[in-house]
């Protein structure tokens, strides 16, 4: 699912990268898509490229169709929905994604420099979107102790490369920390996807005892515009988006939650949760944007 190409300002969230893929969920049928560095690196990697790809204009335009939208949702809330699913709706519309790594056996110049590919599929009815992922990971530093009987070993690794979507490239970069402790495990991973070095995205993903979080940070014209904090969850075979957003001049994570999840094979279900109030609404993919529609009728397109 392409839509217009526009390559200008980054506003949004991105989540693309072989890093883990934590789907954690509160109902008993949730399950937890394995946690790896290569899942999360794929995920970074959809997820930045997709937004990059898209037309992510820095000021919200919409095409008013009806006289008002319900007071609780606010020209932020939509704003959010739309950069979120410019990253994540193909991975919402395809539940999910699939990847397998190979030695590289590009023979030109610009990729036969690094050792390994990663496919990143998102397969729907009628073709099948693939990004691959040329990189090289090394590692940088290894330490290992004995602390109380315990052994301590703390590994680190660096990851350059390139993804290639259609004829389009990207410069990637990662860097990866691991450590272990008797029973007690962390690990940590950061991947930054390039439009070019003043505007790019930056994907932070921790995982300590099996509690994931993920960190967006969006860079537009060498400044940071957005911090979001996002959760993939999974319950009953259907993948689902939730997210809240940071005020950059509070470092305060808003209390509002957004969740997104596929309806139909070209529509989404969006809820925005403020206190006791949630706001339900069906979003549209429609040209180059999306079309909101609310249970009062007020119907617009962003």
């Amino acid at each position: 699912m392409k839509r217009n190409r526009v390559l200008s300002l980054i506003l949004g969230i991105v989540m693309c990268v072989p890093f883990a893929i934590g789907l954690a969920g509160c109902r008993k049928d949730t399950s937890q898509i394995k946690v790896a560095a290569k899942d999360v690196y794929a995920l970074s990697a959809i997820s930045s490229v997709s937004y990059l790809q898209n037309n992510a204009p820095s000021v919200l335009q919409m095409q008013l169709l009806a006289e008002t939208r319900p007071s609780t949702v606010t020209d932020e809330d939509v704003a959010g929905v739309k950069n979120c699913l410019g990253m994540f709706d193909e991975i919402l519309q395809n539940n999910g994604f699939k990847q397998t790594t190979s030695k590289n056996t590009d023979t030109s110049e610009d990729l036969s420099k690094y050792t390994f590919v990663m496919e990143i599929e998102l397969p729907n009815l009628t073709s099948k979107q693939t990004y691959k992922l040329y990189y090289n990971e090394t590692e940088t530093e290894t330490e290992r102790e004995i602390e109380d009987e315990q052994e301590e070993v703390e590994v680190s690794t660096k990851l350059e490369g390139i993804v290639v979507a259609d004829t389009e490239q990207y410069v990637v970069k990662g860097e990866r920390n691991f450590e272990i402790e008797g029973d007690e495990s962390e690990s940590s991973i950061e991947f930054t996807t390039y439009l070019d070095q003043d505007n790019y995205i930056v994907v932070e993903q921790s995982v300590e005892n099996d509690e994931i979080e993920y960190e967006y940070k969006i860079y537009e014209n060498g400044k940071k515009v957005q911090d979001v904090e996002i959760e993939l969850e999974k319950e009953n075979d259907k993948t689902e988006l939730e997210f809240q957003i940071k005020d950059l001049s509070t470092n305060v994570t808003s209390k509002t939650v957004y969740k997104l999840e596929k309806y139909n094979d070209n529509s989404f279900i969006a809820k925005i949760k403020k206190g006791d109030n949630i706001e339900t609404f069906v979003i549209e993919i429609v040209g180059d944007g999306y079309k909101l529609i609310y249970d009062n009728g007020f119907t617009e397109i962003v």
